[in-house]
């Protein structure tokens, strides 16, 4: 739902403005010519939501929350409506406070589930999409049970990468603080010692770069602000996000690993997806904006394309050479015994593991190749420090 700016006159001959929510302009105008209104304009009001990569969507863990809490409701036969005015009042997340009471809003408009959802801008395409296939078989709240599932298996491998990577952030940060200790607090009071002229090499570098630092610490950050900003909105661009995807998949180490969170992600989705009888089609529409790969996104894309000529779906996903080939095997077994979302949740279960041994090995050469950078760099201003200490102290003896 956008937000809309209106002028217009009453029946008093007064200008007003006034704020309104709706899908378009054209349902403000409908709204605003039924109250006898004379309009004067109705335009867009700017947002940050119009950039993308500024609008920011809920956490897995909210998500399965919400899921989980209005699947309990459907299930026990609680009016829909009263059961959000529930969970509205129980909830902790404020913003998700705000989103429920506009779903209420929306549902007392006459919408049902999925479209107050949508209007929402909060919800991932993929929720939306799982609920209205849900509202038109009658089965909401298995489709609801199901997207908790999803959601905390989400959670928890997003949470696995998190913690595998506190350790090395927790080195650059101290590194970096020690840095900043040193540049900021020591250096101005031993300044006066690297006045000669005949200082060590090592030593007019670091001094260049202290100094180059301390007088262009602002436009460093500033320039750093910005290219965060280009790197993001980038990112949005579908070549730029396609080239990188590509790219990704071939860094030795990372690569596989992130091959093995996509494989895990894609079959896990399917095997949620096939139990809550959600036709193919709609699965594979909905299941490439989860991989998180512009470039696998593609490719899936092809694959359901195949699949609407009526090729079978493991043969469109090794024409497309998406996964590896025990993926591809296990999916035409799947197909042949009629046990297509059990084969999905075997396959899922065992890139679980590979993603956990993939992480775990790559930390194991992160960690020892960061402390050995971060220890250059300190031994290496330490060491620009002091030689000229050392060469006062030789010269007084």
């Amino acid at each position: 739902m956008k937000k809309f700016i209106c002028k217009f006159w009453n029946d008093e001959f007064e200008i007003i403005k006034e704020e309104m929510e709706e899908e378009s302009a054209s349902a403000v105008i409908d709204i605003l010519k039924a109250r006898g209104l004379r309009i004067i304009y109705v335009k867009e009001k700017f947002t940050l939501s119009r950039f993308g990569f500024l609008n920011r969507k809920f956490s897995e863990e909210v998500l399965a929350n919400f899921c989980g809490q209005t699947a309990m409701i459907l299930n026990s036969g609680v009016n829909l409506l009263s059961g959000l005015e529930i969970i509205q009042q129980q909830t902790k997340n404020q913003n998700m406070k705000k989103v429920i009471l506009r779903i209420i809003e929306g549902i007392k408009k006459g919408k049902n589930l999925a479209e107050s959802m949508r209007a929402c801008e909060k919800f991932p395409k993929l929720l939306i999409d799982m609920v209205m296939t849900g509202e038109v078989s009658g089965n909401v709240d298995t489709v609801l049970y199901n997207m908790e599932s999803f959601y905390k298996r989400e959670a928890s491998m997003n949470n696995k990468i998190k913690n595998a990577s506190l350790y090395p952030t927790l080195i650059l940060v101290v590194a970096v603080g020690m840095m900043l200790f040193f540049n900021f607090f020591v250096y101005p009071e031993i300044r006066d010692l690297f006045t000669g002229e005949n200082l060590p090499a090592v030593t007019i570098i670091v001094l260049g770069i202290m100094n180059f630092l301390n007088n262009n610490y602002l436009y460093i950050i500033t320039g750093i602000i910005i290219l965060i900003g280009i790197l993001k909105y980038m990112s949005t661009i579908p070549k730029v996000a396609y080239f990188w995807g590509k790219t990704v998949l071939k860094i030795p180490v990372f690569g596989p690993v992130k091959e093995n969170v996509i494989t895990s992600r894609f079959t896990r989705s399917m095997g949620i997806f096939l139990k809550s009888a959600v036709p193919i089609i709609t699965i594979m529409e909905n299941i490439k904006f989860i991989v998180d790969n512009q470039f696998i996104m593609k490719k899936i894309e092809n694959a359901e394309r195949e699949l609407m000529t009526g090729i079978k779906f493991a043969d469109s996903i090794e024409n497309e050479k998406i996964f590896e080939p025990l993926v591809t095997q296990m999916i035409k077994v799947g197909e042949e015994t009629g046990r297509l979302d059990e084969m999905m949740f075997k396959l899922a279960d065992i890139y679980d593991e590979k993603v956990q041994i993939g992480i775990t090995r790559l930390m194991s050469l992160v960690e020892p190749v960061l402390t050995l950078i971060i220890g250059i760099v300190v031994g290496v201003a330490i060491l620009g420090m002091a030689l000229p200490v050392m060469q006062i102290t030789q010269g007084m003896q």
